[in-house]
C-alpha cells in the first residue's frame, strides 16, 4: 500500500507531499475500510426472487429474516463461492422454513437451522441436483415429508454431501424421510454421501425412513454412502423404499441405525433397523457393511424385505452385531400380498395375482454376533410359506442360525444363479 502511494505521488509532479503523520493515517484508513460492500441477505433474496436469474453465486453467509421465497418461473443453479474457497452458510435462524422450487441445482452450500412446517426445498415434477453440500440441524414439524428435500416426479441426484442431525417431528401424524423424501421419481442417484443422526419422530410407529424414503421410484442407486445413527418411529431406520421398480444399494455402510415404535400396539411392525424395503420389483444389496443396527419389531435387525412379485439378491456384505425383536437379526424376508394393512399402515401395490418371489444370498456374505429374540434366527429369517413358485437360494451354503420357512423343494443350495 505504501509503495502504491509513493508511485501515485511520483506520477503527479504538482501533488503536495504528504506529511508522515497524514500518510500514516491514510494507510490505517485503507486497512480498516472494506474495499466493497459485502455479500448479504438482500443479494441472496434478490437472486431467488428474480425470474430472469438462472445462475447465482452465493458469495457469503446469509442469516434469514423470513422463510425462503418460492423459486418460480425458471430452473435455478446456486453455487457457493465464499472468500478463500469456503462454503457459504444459509442459516434459517432456528425459526424460518423452506419453499417450493422449480428445477434446482445446489453446489458447495451449507443450510442450517431451518425450522418450519415444510422441507427446505419442495419440488413437483422437476429435477434436483445436489453436490458438495451440507444440511445440518434442520427441522420440519407437523407431519412433513422430509426436513430437507421433498420431490415428487422428476429425478434426484445427490453426491458428496452431508445430511446431519435433521429431523421431521410429526406430533402424532405420519411422516417419511428425515432428510430426503422422493415420490414417483424416474431416477434417484445418491453417491458418496453421509446421512448421520437424522430422525423421523412422533409418528407413533407410522414413520418411514429415518434418513431417506423412496416411494415408487423407477430406479434408485445408492453407492458409497454412509448411514450412521439415523432413527425412525416406524420402519427403516436408515432408509425405506416402497413399490420401486429397481433398487441397487452398493458399497455402503449402515451403522447404529434403529427402528422403533412409540405406540405399543405397533412395536412388532418396527422393522428394518438399517433398511426396510416393501414391494420393490428388483433389489440388489452388494458389498455393504451393516453394524450395530436395531429393529424393535419382529424381523430384520439390519435389512427387512417384504416381497410380493420380486427378486432380491444380497452378496458380499458383512452383518455384525445387528438385532431384531424376534426374527432375522441380520436379514428378515417374507412374502406379502398386493394389499396389506399393518396397524393403521396400509400398502396397496399393483394387483398381479398371488405372491411369487425369489431371494438369493450369494457369495461373500458374513455374519457375526447378530441377535434376534429366542427364535434361533439370529442371522437370517425367510418366510415364504404357501407359495410353491417362490424360493430362496444360498451360495455356497446356508449360513448358521438361519430359519427358513418355505415349501418343500424351494430352498436351493447353488451358485448357478449368482
Amino acid at each position: 500500500m505504501a509503495m502504491a502511494m509513493a508511485m501515485a505521488m511520483a506520477a503527479c509532479g504538482r501533488c503536495t507531499r504528504l506529511s508522515a503523520r497524514t500518510a500514516g493515517s491514510l494507510l490505517l484508513l485503507s486497512i480498516f475500510l472494506p474495499l466493497a460492500v459485502g455479500y448479504g441477505l438482500n443479494d441472496f433474496l434478490a437472486a431467488l426472487n428474480n425470474q430472469d436469474i438462472g445462475y447465482h453465486e452465493v458469495q457469503g453467509d446469509v442469516v434469514l429474516n423470513g422463510s425462503l421465497p418460492d423459486i418460480t418461473g425458471r430452473n435455478l443453479t446456486l453455487v457457493g463461492r465464499a472468500p478463500r474457497g469456503g462454503r457459504p452458510v444459509i442459516d434459517g435462524a432456528s425459526k424460518y422454513g423452506g419453499s417450493r422450487s422449480m428445477g434446482l441445482t445446489l453446489k458447495n452450500l451449507e443450510f442450517i437451522n431451518f425450522n418450519g412446517t415444510v422441507p427446505i426445498f419442495s419440488l413437483l415434477g422437476n429435477d434436483i441436483d445436489i453436490e458438495d453440500c451440507v444440511f445440518r440441524a434442520n427441522i420440519a414439524t407437523g407431519g412433513s415429508s422430509s426436513a430437507v428435500v421433498s420431490i415428487q416426479g422428476g429425478n434426484v441426484k445427490i453426491s458428496r454431501s452431508f445430511f446431519i442431525g435433521n429431523q421431521v417431528s410429526a406430533n402424532g401424524m405420519s411422516a417419511s424421510g428425515g432428510a430426503v423424501y422422493s415420490m414417483s421419481a424416474g431416477r434417484v442417484v445418491i453417491e458418496s454421501t453421509v446421512f448421520r443422526d437424522n430422525q423421523v419422530t412422533g409418528t407413533r410407529g407410522l414413520g418411514e425412513g429415518g434418513g431417506v424414503y423412496l416411494l415408487f421410484a423407477g430406479l434408485y442407486t445408492i453407492s458409497k454412502c454412509t448411514f450412521d445413527g439415523n432413527q425412525v418411529d416406524g420402519l427403516g431406520g436408515g432408509m425405506a423404499a416402497l413399490g420401486s421398480s429397481r433398487g441397487e444399494i452398493v458399497g455402503s455402510s449402515f451403522l447404529r441405525n434403529s427402528a422403533y415404535s412409540t405406540k405399543r400396539a405397533y412395536k412388532s411392525y418396527a422393522t428394518g433397523g438399517a433398511i426396510d424395503i416393501y414391494g420393490d420389483n428388483v433389489t440388489i444389496i452388494s458389498g455393504c457393511t451393516f453394524t450395530g443396527n436395531k429393529a424393535e419389531g419382529r424381523r430384520g435387525g439390519a435389512v427387512s424385505l417384504s416381497m410380493y412379485q420380486a427378486e432380491a439378491t444380497i452378496s458380499g456384505s458383512k452383518f455384525e452385531q445387528n438385532a431384531a425383536g424376534k426374527y432375522g437379526g441380520a436379514v428378515g424376508v417374507r412374502l406379502v400380498p398386493p394389499s396389506l394393512e399393518e396397524g393403521k399402515r396400509g400398502v396397496i401395490l399393483y394387483e398381479g395375482g398371488p405372491p411369487r418371489s425369489k431371494v438369493k444370498f450369494c457369495g461373500g456374505n458374513t455374519y457375526s454376533r447378530n441377535v434376534a429374540g429366542t427364535s434361533g434366527a439370529e442371522n437370517i429369517y425367510v418366510d415364504m410359506r404357501n407359495s410353491s413358485v417362490s424360493g430362496v437360494t444360498f451360495c455356497p451354503s446356508e449360513p448358521p442360525l438361519a430359519l427358513i420357512e418355505a415349501e418343500t423343494g424351494t430352498v436351493n443350495i447353488t451358485c448357478a444363479s449368482c
